[in-house]
């Protein structure tokens, strides 16, 4: 090992990401340096830090998504829950309000001209209490469910801070549970993340947070991202992306039994998979070995699984991606905003080749996107929307793939602390019906797939997340799971018994010509009704006499 390797090596665990996120931002200007463009670069101006600025593209796409504008009327959102058993409620509401003080975005409000506005001041925050201590098991349950149903799903007004919410309900002995409803337009997943990792530091220390920009503001970059539509960079990957279009694949097409259309409230169900820690470590090490990435890996086998029962084996993915771009060396250190973007995955399962072949393509495929990211998701839809001649509102890719993993060599995970012990997530996004997304929570990998309720017939999605978790362990327990051209295998007996009937086509073949049939019946029952229409009835007789008629004159 050279001096340098083990100085890295020696870095503490907050060293090294900041070490290797420096080193990524580095890379990435090389990168488009190398090819004779310029990579934009920020200027702060700090005097205007509290002046009215655009919503980015995502965060338009999620105010007219809680409008009502699209068909699926939801506002981008998630929400967790923690149990914090032992731990003192004002100190956490402590830490809260030292982040609200810290970062700009935990105060931006939406202005009635949809721009956006981070207020200089405002309260104190006062984390509502929901008391039950001294009280019966059964009232604790139900007030601990209504809370659910209630934040799970709420759409808070953009237009008056916070928005957000935080509740705490305390019962004996000494428990207590933290619930968090998080919009979407104050941040993205990563933001969500890196937030309840600072709230955790803060809760132990309330100075020993994260560095924060010296200069940058969100602001800053928002405008930022308004004069990169200006360069020779965005409209490289614009033309990039253009090509991409005209051939991608159909989004998935599941069995439904109802329309988004009909759904009289929008409501998420919500599935999870677990890996342990043992099972996790392994499946990194075999992923490293195969030369992938943990995100090109599950990308892969939620292809697998939605090709088993999707109309067709080709499909796209609406794949989530952090798309902080280095536009400033302090990009990284803003700890809230929204940067998603997203990239538009085609999944050809068509060929007879193995699981491990389809990743290793896949994978290339991810990173040949992510050299063209200078272009935001929503962009590309529009750019999609006119190649397709799509109605208004319509949910183009309504299937989302978010990986909070590595997405590249040299990437790191998100931070996983959290302030408590998991206890429950669900979320929901506009134009989106089923959304899968993975993070690291306590020590073990959580695989999490939200669906639109109602959408699907009954235990298709859970066959469907059966199936998945069968495929996971099965490419973590057997080498010849990788070989496998599909994971047809994986079905449910029943489901695999009734696609061999459906598929079953033999029958006796019929002797004789088409119109054979209706002859016979022409002098059966010649007087019968055989057509009937508002330009008058003809019987089998009529129909008989005046098809030979036609057919006469036809060979004159």
């Amino acid at each position: 090992m050279n001096d340098i390797q083990a100085r890295i090596e020696r870095l503490t665990p907050e060293q090294r990401e900041k070490f290797e996120t420096m080193l990524k931002l580095e890379r990435e200007k090389a990168s488009a340096t190398s090819e004779g463009i310029q990579i934009p670069q920020i200027v702060p101006n700090p005097k205007d830090r509290y002046e009215p600025f655009p919503l980015t593209d995502i965060q338009q796409a999620q105010w007219f998504g809680r409008s009502g504008l699209f068909n699926i009327t939801v506002a981008g959102h998630g929400y967790v829950e923690f149990d914090c058993a032992g731990m003192s409620l004002e100190q956490i509401e402590l830490a809260l309000r030292k982040l609200i003080a810290t970062h700009d975005q935990l105060r931006m409000v939406v202005l009635p001209n949809l721009r956006q506005q981070v207020l200089k001041t405002v309260p104190d925050y006062q984390i509502k209490r929901y008391d039950l201590r001294n009280q019966p098991a059964d009232m604790v349950e139900k007030s601990l469910a209504d809370v659910r149903d209630r934040m799970s799903h709420e759409i808070l007004p953009a237009d008056k801070w916070p928005v957000f919410e935080v509740c705490a309900t305390l019962w004996d002995p000494d428990q207590l549970r933290l619930h968090f409803s998080f919009d979407l337009l104050v941040g993205d997943a990563w933001s969500f993340r890196m937030l309840i990792d600072e709230w955790d530091r803060l809760y132990e220390n309330l100075e020993g947070g994260r560095k924060v920009p010296q200069e940058l503001t969100y602001r800053d970059y928002v405008l930022g991202l308004e004069e990169l539509e200006k360069s020779q960079l965005f409209e490289q990957d614009l033309i990039y992306w253009r090509e991409q279009l005209e051939d991608l694949p159909p989004p998935p097409s599941l069995p439904m039994i109802a329309t988004q259309e009909s759904l009289k409230e929008i409501r998420a169900e919500h599935y999870s998979v677990y890996l342990s820690d043992n099972d996790w470590q392994e499946l990194k090490g075999i992923i490293k070995k195969k030369k992938l990435t943990p995100s090109g890996f599950f990308a892969m086998a939620l292809s697998e699984v939605i090709s088993l029962w999707n109309e067709g084996p080709a499909h796209t993915l609406n794949m989530t991606i952090f798309n902080r771009l280095p536009l400033h060396a302090e990009v990284n250190d803003i700890l809230v905003g929204e940067f998603n973007s997203f990239q538009l995955l085609a999944c050809d399962n068509t060929t007879q080749q193995s699981f491990e072949s389809r990743a290793a393509k896949l994978q290339a495929l991810m990173w040949q996107h992510l050299d063209h990211r200078y272009i935001s998701g929503v962009r590309l839809m529009r750019e999609l929307a006119k190649i397709r001649n799509a109605a208004a509102g319509e949910a183009l890719m309504p299937v989302v793939f978010t990986s909070t993993l590595a997405h590249h060599e040299g990437e790191t995970d998100m931070p996983t602390r959290a302030p408590g012990k998991w206890v429950y997530e669900i979320s929901q996004t506009p134009q989106v019906w089923m959304e899968h997304h993975l993070w690291e929570e306590d020590n073990k990998l959580a695989l999490h797939i939200d669906v639109v309720k109602g959408l699907f017939p009954e235990n298709l999605i859970r066959d469907f997340v059966d199936v998945y978790e069968r495929l996971i362990r099965n490419l973590i327990n057997d080498p010849e799971a990788w070989h496998r051209p599909n994971a047809n295998y994986l079905l449910p007996t029943y489901q695999r018994e009734f696609w061999q009937i459906y598929n079953n086509t033999f029958t006796q073949i019929p002797q004789g010509l088409l119109h054979d049939g209706f002859k016979r019946a022409a002098n059966r029952f010649p007087d019968k009704l055989a057509v009937v229409s508002a330009r008058g009835n003809r019987t089998y007789g009529e129909l008989d006499l005046h098809s030979n008629q036609i057919g006469n004159w036809l060979q004159d």
